[in-house]
């Protein structure tokens, strides 16, 4: 292990909602929701407006970012697949609470966020290939602990959110560090 306690990656991925995305990437998806989609000629890309850089509003509200680019495109090769002239992009903002109620619920077909694809989350909505991987790190002072053994009892800091909220720690004796969420 190296001194920043080593790196535990977490793939995002762009959530798909019953299959939509899925059937983009590997030619199966919900007959329901892409009969849907063919019929209203619409789809409807949920997005986080607080999520720089991968989905927030631009300085005139319209909703940007790498996850939203990306979710552009599949609904172009949706509309492809579907032999669609046009199909009309309607966006459905979201927050961190409600976002996968939203898929559930059918007030959108298409999440564009980066997330953890957890075991839990994987019961509620499905996901595409990874987009994203991102990383987990500690530092720590060069005269500090050098394994989590040696942390029991000193104070840490975790972010919370993408807020940067700080919460201050203790950590225990028998503790584990434990990444995900």
């Amino acid at each position: 292990m190296n001194r920043s306690g080593g790196r535990k990656f977490a793939a995002a991925a762009v959530i798909a909602a019953l299959s939509v995305t899925a059937g983009v990437f590997a030619g199966t998806a919900s007959a329901a929701t892409l009969d849907r989609i063919g019929q209203d000629k619409t789809i409807r890309i949920a997005y986080r407006d607080d999520a720089p850089p991968f989905s927030y509003k631009d300085k005139i509200g319209q909703p940007v970012g790498f996850m939203v680019d990306l979710c552009r495109e599949v609904a172009k090769k949706l509309a492809d697949q579907l032999h669609l002239t046009s199909l009309n992009v309607t966006y459905v903002p979201v927050t961190a609470a409600d976002r996968f109620e939203a898929i559930q619920g059918q007030k959108a077909d298409l999440l564009c966020e980066p997330t953890s694809a957890t075991l839990s989350r994987r019961e509620l909505v499905d996901f595409s290939i990874p987009t994203f991987v991102d990383g987990a790190s500690l530092m720590i002072r060069a005269d500090g602990p050098h394994d989590f053994k040696a942390m029991a009892g000193h104070k840490s800091f975790q972010r919370n959110g993408r807020n940067g909220t700080r919460r201050e720690t203790k950590a225990g004796k028998n503790d584990e560090v434990c990444f995900g969420h």
